[in-house]
């Protein structure tokens, strides 16, 4: 499992130790945008979604802030299936309006969780498993 978090300024900073991605340009500046990608701002429109003032009170938002599971995708450094999973990183109280500053999140890889789900037993003699079929 690896834990992430990106910036709306581009920052983004992963644990253990890897980068996005290590393409630089002509500066050496390295090339990744967290903004641009799928889980980053399908993360920032949950948020907005469900912050409207008719819906939510900020209290409960910071108790449940929005999860989002993004759909299996291929690793880009060839691990395999990965799924996110990624809530919103809100500025702090007294910011008007309260908007996403990053979004912060793990990425899972299946067979990780493959592994964990099949040694489950339902009663003594059923077992978990999963319902996607990868291609």
């Amino acid at each position: 499992m690896d834990i992430f978090i990106g910036g709306i300024d581009d920052t983004y900073r992963q644990w253990p130790g890897a980068v996005g991605s290590l393409e630089v340009d002509a500066n050496g500046v390295r090339t990744y945008r967290p903004t641009t990608r799928g889980g980053f701002t399908e993360t920032e429109l949950a948020y907005r979604r469900m912050n409207k003032p008719s819906r939510v009170s900020r209290g409960t938002f910071l108790e449940k802030p929005p999860l989002v599971l993004s759909e299996p995708y291929v690793d880009a450094f060839g691990r395999g299936y990965l799924l996110s999973l990624t809530a919103p990183v809100v500025a702090p109280q007294g910011s008007a309006p309260p908007s996403v500053v990053g979004v912060a999140g793990a990425d899972l890889l299946i067979e990780d969780l493959t592994e964990l789900i099949t040694t489950i037993r339902i009663r003594s003699s059923g077992a978990a498993g999963w319902k996607w079929r990868l291609a």
